[in-house]
């Protein structure tokens, strides 16, 4: 019995600065006890998160340039780093079989760190439910990753796909107000 219970269990990954900012803003919308991972490639950035208790520190990327020229090179690094933290990861994934991953897309580990992620879990026969946030219009580079990036994701990813432009278009919410609402549109979308 307890197999099929955690069979069952949904485990909630935040991957990069935006995707661990909205399953810690988001985290007590959930069941108490689910498990939460914090992906992100800043150890120090991680440490300051508070009531996630998985957290997976990627290596640091050494690599200067614009997103697309180093996106391959991010990729490797990327996927190096995954791989050194993947019996952590698996431990906490062991006999799960949904994911929900959470993230900005455009940034560097946002983008690779969820396709590579993403693209694994579904190979493992995970159901994966992804949520990417897509960068203001004005971030020129970050929107040319995610046009880059976004087609290489499995199609059997159920994909929610949020935009940081519809924040700016209500006048009478602050920006934290905004991103409030997005959090609670993300959870509501995730329920039903």
């Amino acid at each position: 019995m307890m197999n099929r219970k955690r069979k069952n269990e949904v485990v909630y990954i935040g991957i990069g600065g935006c995707g661990v900012s909205i399953l810690e803003c988001g985290i007590g919308l959930l069941p108490k006890g689910t498990t939460c991972i914090a992906i992100d490639r800043d150890g120090k950035t991680l440490n300051q998160v508070k009531h996630i208790k998985h957290k997976l520190p990627l290596l640091k990327l050494r690599i200067t340039g614009s997103h697309l020229e180093y996106s391959e090179q991010a990729k490797e690094q990327i996927q190096e780093s995954i791989d050194m933290q993947r019996l952590r990861l698996d431990l906490s994934l062991k006999q799960t079989g949904r994911v929900v991953v959470m993230a900005g897309i455009g940034g560097v580990v946002g983008s690779w760190a969820t396709l590579l992620l993403c693209n694994q879990f579904i190979e493992e026969g995970k159901l994966v439910d992804l949520v990417l946030v897509k960068p203001f219009a004005f971030e020129k580079e970050r929107t040319e990753l995610v046009e880059y990036v976004l087609p290489l994701f499995s199609d059997k990813i159920r994909q929610y796909i949020f935009h940081n432009d519809n924040l700016t278009s209500s006048s009478n919410l602050s920006m934290k107000e905004s991103f409030d609402n997005m959090n609670q549109q993300i959870f509501d979308a995730l329920k039903g």
